[in-house]
């Protein structure tokens, strides 16, 4: 059986870490619709390139058209830097 002070004991941390885990107040900082919403016109070119590469050439081991593919990429992933 717990003792009056083993209850008190386990009673104060389950307070203590509700109050430790609460929601602290504050402000939240507004995120305009743009800035989640963007998009990166370059990276919508790599996608292109990219997607056929690694969804149909590397699963069938096709070495041959991604290398194929390699002087088309180059060039977008300069423009995405």
């Amino acid at each position: 059986m717990f003792r009056f002070t083993d209850r008190l004991f386990v009673g104060a941390t389950i307070i203590l870490t509700g109050v430790a885990c609460a929601e602290q107040s504050g402000s939240v900082p507004e995120v305009s619709v743009e800035e989640i919403t963007a998009e990166v016109a370059e990276l919508d070119a790599v996608h292109e390139v990219m997607e056929p590469m690694w969804h149909e050439a590397f699963p069938a081991q096709d070495f041959a058209a991604i290398q194929a593919s390699v002087p088309e990429f180059e060039p977008l992933l300069s423009a995405l830097d």
